[in-house]
């Protein structure tokens, strides 16, 4: 059987993605900077069996190294509207299908 290789490169779902503006309370007087995230990741796959099959993978996140708040307190108090979010990060894992059921 042939070797697969599977690569995926940029922002993807909620995985990645951008914002350019939002306002962050109702006087429309606070607004999140904007952002671009950008994601990389690689993988092998292979069939062992019949039933069974093996995935690797790895990748980072935040490979522009933003400052960007993982989410946004809409009217919070005291002005504290921000949620740090990590800078480049890095991550990797394994799957494993057995009778067509994925377990990660």
């Amino acid at each position: 059987m042939a070797k697969k290789i599977i690569t995926v490169f940029g922002a993807t779902g909620a995985q990645g993605g951008s914002l350019a503006k939002a306002i962050l309370n109702d006087a429309n007087s606070e607004f999140a900077k904007a952002y671009t995230l950008l994601q990389a990741k690689i993988g092998w796959k292979r069939q062992l069996r019949s039933s069974l099959g093996l995935e690797l993978f790895a990748g980072a996140d935040n490979l522009l190294n933003e400052q960007y708040s993982l989410g946004n307190d809409i009217n919070a108090a005291g002005n504290r509207y921000y949620n740090a979010a990590p800078g480049v990060n890095y991550f990797a894992g394994v799957g494993l299908s057995v009778a067509g059921k994925q377990h990660n």
